[in-house]
This record gives C-alpha cells, sequence and structure tokens, in this order.
C-alpha cells in the first residue's frame, strides 16, 4: 500500500493546499487505449520528460531558482542568508546541472533524467478540452476509476497525489524549507562557545546542493505549470527503471506498466463520435468480453464531432 505518509517528500507536501481526492478519476484515451487497458489490465507510466508538457521537469527547476533569488533580493534577509544563496546557486551551477533549471531547454544528452513514471487522470469526466487533447478523433473515451482502489492496491512505491499548478503557493513552501535548511546550517556551523558563524567547508555545502536536488526530486512529480490548471489533474507515479518503450511521433517513450485491479474500473464515458449508437453497443461488447460487464457506460453530453 501506499499513502502520503510514507512519501519521503511529505514534509514539503504538507506546506501546500491539498485537495481531497474525487470519488473517481478519469483517465482519457482514444480505442487503442481502451483495449489494451482494459484486456491487459495494465496502465502505462510514461517517463515524465515525455509528457505533452515540454516544461514538465523544468518548470519545477525554475521555481528553486526564483525561491532562493527572492530570499537573496529580500531586504529583510541577513548577509548570511543571502551567502548561502550564493553557495546554493555555485553548487547546482557547479557541474552544469543548473542549465536545466534556468532555461527552456530540455536536458542535453549527456545529463542524467529523472527516473519519474507517471499515470494521469483528471477529476473531469465530460471535459471539452480533454477530449479534444487526449483522445483521437472519433474514438474518445474517459475511463472512471475508483479512487480508493487505486490507492489501496499493494504497489510498494507508488504515490498518487493532486497536481499543484498555484505557484505563489509553490514559491512560498520552497521558501520556507530553503530557510528551514539555512537554519540548521546555521546551527551546525556556530563556533563552540560563541555566536560566530565559521563558512561551510566544502561537504556542508555540497549538501546544500543535495538538499536542492531532493527538493526537486520530491516535488518534479507533482509540479505543473499554471497553463495546465483547468486539466485538474490526479498523478499515480513512481521512481524507476523502464521496462518497455513505444514509437510516438517525436522519439521512443519509455513508460513502465502497472497492473490495475477489475475492482477499480467504474464507468466508462463514451466521448463525442457520429456514430453513438454503434459505438456504445461495441463498447459494452468489449467490457463483457473482458469481464467488466459490471462497468457504467456514460454518453458524453459534449456536441461534437470534430
Amino acid at each position: 500500500m501506499f499513502t502520503q505518509d510514507t512519501y519521503p517528500g511529505a514534509q514539503f507536501l504538507n506546506l501546500l493546499p491539498r485537495e481531497e481526492p474525487p470519488e473517481t478519476v478519469f483517465h482519457y484515451t482514444d480505442g487503442a487505449g481502451l483495449i489494451g487497458i482494459t484486456k491487459q489490465r495494465k496502465m502505462r507510466c510514461t517517463h515524465i520528460a515525455y509528457l505533452n508538457d515540454s516544461k514538465e521537469w523544468l518548470y519545477s527547476g525554475e521555481l528553486i531558482y526564483k525561491a532562493l533569488q527572492s530570499i537573496k533580493d529580500d531586504s529583510s534577509s541577513r548577509s548570511r542568508t543571502k551567502e548561502y544563496v550564493d553557495v546554493a546557486f555555485q553548487q547546482i551551477n557547479s557541474d552544469g546541472y543548473g542549465k536545466t533549471f534556468a532555461t527552456d531547454s530540455i536536458m542535453d544528452a549527456n545529463q542524467e533524467f529523472p527516473k519519474v513514471y507517471v499515470a494521469s487522470f483528471t477529476r473531469h469526466h465530460d471535459d471539452l478540452n480533454m477530449w479534444r487533447g487526449y483522445s483521437a478523433r472519433n474514438a474518445r473515451y474517459a475511463i472512471g476509476f475508483r479512487t480508493a482502489a487505486l490507492r489501496a492496491a499493494p504497489r510498494g512505491d507508488w504515490y498518487f497525489e493532486a497536481a499543484v499548478y498555484d505557484e505563489e503557493a509553490l514559491l512560498s513552501a520552497m521558501r520556507q524549507s530553503i530557510l528551514e535548511k539555512f537554519e540548521l546550517l546555521d546551527r551546525g556551523l556556530t563556533y563552540p562557545g560563541t555566536n560566530d558563524l565559521r563558512p561551510p567547508s566544502h561537504s556542508e555545502a555540497g549538501g546544500l546542493r543535495h538538499f536542492i536536488n531532493d527538493m526537486r526530486r520530491w516535488i518534479g512529480p507533482f509540479v505543473k505549470h499554471p497553463k495546465f490548471k483547468a486539466e485538474g489533474e490526479w498523478r499515480l507515479w513512481r521512481f524507476g527503471e523502464a521496462s518497455e518503450f513505444r514509437a510516438s511521433e517525436s522519439f521512443i517513450t519509455p513508460y513502465l506498466e502497472i497492473d490495475i485491479d477489475p475492482d477499480a474500473f467504474s464507468s466508462v464515458v463514451l466521448g463525442p463520435t457520429s456514430h453513438p449508437l454503434l459505438s456504445e453497443r461495441s463498447l459494452k461488447q468489449l467490457l463483457s468480453s473482458n469481464g467488466l460487464s459490471e462497468v457504467v457506460v456514460i454518453r458524453s453530453d459534449v456536441p461534437y464531432r470534430s
């Protein structure tokens, strides 16, 4: 079982406004995706660098840069605090890693990619923009999953959380976490018997870098750019190594597969189509043939035929 209580980034996560999970979350897909998921009872979790948001992983790094810079620019910040910010910048830039924080370009081929794999869901069951963006013309489906069943499945180190789009809330939580880390540094750098502070050693400066990297590692999977807020995304993700690959228009995409318990299937929304009667009939046949006859079929109310 996986819970937020066991998540290594929970301390940071708890600084953010949290959403209660909906009873059902939906995964938009096309006919091929629906057949594969219902027949094999598996879902693909795509490497985070290959999702539709081109700034998916970079955005969290940009926010960390902004948080550090805002601390330095704050007139109320102590000079010592500003020195720590400079050390942090030096550390994350020392081997070129900062390039992925500060620019829009994707990581270059020599840099290590984050080993994060994501399955995406939404709270929206019949949304025009989702139909347009995440399913094929005239073959659109949104598979409803019971959230409690997804969360209760014994998947080890898998995590389930709502995407966070609020940049100000994220920056505020980052600043608080960074300042708390600086306070801990102060305690370790005080000369015995005095209030004087010594300079951080090489290893202590490197510790700042590890702290920043860990922050990014644990917040990156659920941080999303505000422009994607309308999607209302919920995510199931884990850290790991790719076991499968598929061809896409732009590159070879690495992914992992997760097993889906039959009890997790709740409904399938039949998207806008020019053949509603035939589509509903074949959809029900598909579900029945895969032992999912109890899954409810719902027709979309969106008057859209593409």
